[in-house]
């Protein structure tokens, strides 16, 4: 074959603007579709914030989207990218660590993470007070999880959350390390992104082992408590 020429012979011309149009690709697109404006609307999670829904981008030939709830002039659209229409399989699979991966970002809160044996939960931040109240009760502060946890493929056992403890005293330890390592970082934005992940799944973890500490402790409470209704029923 002889040589073509490129009908577009001043795109791609360097490296750097391969891997602009590349990683443009694959952090934009829908799969294999490109969708111009649709693709402007940010990731989050949460009934308070995400306020738009769409039609599948795979089936049919228009794509709507349309808002789930009033939207004020000013406020920022939000679209789940793992609770979607054409997201089957994602909300419990495709996590906080993927989307860093593919996008970039560190989750804003509601925040979805996964552990190993697929532990997979929530963690966001008490809107008020008295909803931390409610769900905690009157826990001193110092035991009080900072961020609201909410289990989502099983109940964790004892052992996974030994595990997540190892990771946490692993994560404190390389702390000055990670710190260290962004700093030297030219990205400014890139070197955020580092040390807020760091801290997010820090943060996360931490959460999560008060809760289950919490939770278990109520749990052993209340079966102490029906032992000792029993006793005192026999005794009489």
């Amino acid at each position: 074959c002889g040589k073509t020429e490129s009908r577009f012979p001043s795109l791609l011309s360097s490296q750097e603007e391969k891997e602009f149009v590349y990683l443009t690709v694959h952090s934009r697109s829908w799969d294999e579709k490109l969708i111009p404006v649709f693709d402007m609307v940010n990731h989050r999670n949460g009934r308070r914030w995400a306020n738009v829904d769409t039609t599948s981008v795979h089936r049919g030939r228009d794509i709507f989207v349309v808002a789930s709830q009033n939207i004020f002039k000013g406020q920022q659209l939000y679209f789940p990218y793992n609770e979607c229409t054409d997201c089957e399989g994602f909300a419990t699979s495709y996590v906080l660590q993927h989307m860093l991966r593919d996008f970039g970002f560190v989750e804003q809160y509601p925040q979805r993470w996964m552990f190993p044996r697929k532990l997979v939960f929530d963690v966001d931040e008490y809107h008020d007070e008295e909803e931390r109240i409610t769900l905690m009760g009157n826990i001193p502060d110092d035991d009080f999880p900072l961020l609201r946890v909410t289990w989502l493929t099983h109940y964790p056992r004892q052992e996974e959350m030994e595990n997540l403890l190892y990771h946490y005293d692993r994560l404190e330890n390389i702390k000055s390390q990670v710190e260290e390592q962004a700093g030297q970082l030219q990205d400014e934005k890139e070197k955020l992104v580092c040390l807020e992940f760091h801290h997010s799944i820090m943060a996360a973890i931490e959460a999560a082992v008060l809760t289950y500490q919490i939770e278990t402790s109520n749990l052993l409470e209340v079966d102490n408590n029906d032992e000792g209704s029993s006793r005192n029923d026999d005794e009489l």
